[in-house]
């Protein structure tokens, strides 16, 4: 029961954790907020507009807060569906990750891999 409980804070908390990309990043001096979503290589080698790139950004950031709530959710209540928003939204998050990449972002990867195995061989 205790591990059901804290699988679902977790991934409410996964999917929280994204919107720290919103925040200026420290090691740029005079970085504003969403730089992550606007100054990776999306928007510098692809040449993908900046607004286009900021509104890819928070639609993506906004589906892994849902999906990772919504999953969280079901592990919470003890639902069987719990595992098609972890599995679908943790595609979702990883795609968010590889188009704003950093190397910090790692661990989200591995993260979602570890949360597909989950939802995939966990019964609780």
């Amino acid at each position: 029961m205790w591990l059901q409980i804290l699988t679902g804070i977790f991934l409410i908390l996964h999917g929280m954790v994204h919107w720290v990309y919103a925040a200026p990043q420290e090691k740029e001096p005079g970085a504003k907020p969403w730089t992550v979503l606007t100054g990776r290589w999306l928007v510098k080698k692809v040449g993908l507009d900046q607004s286009t790139a900021l509104k890819l950004g928070i639609a993506l950031m906004i589906l892994a807060t849902v999906g990772f709530a919504v999953s969280g959710i079901g592990v919470l209540i003890s639902q069987d569906w719990w595992g098609i928003p972890a599995i679908s939204t943790a595609a979702v998050s990883t795609l968010f990750l590889a188009l704003y990449w950093d190397k910090m972002m790692t661990i989200g990867v591995v993260l979602n891999i570890g949360i597909i195995m989950l939802a995939l061989f966990w019964n609780f």
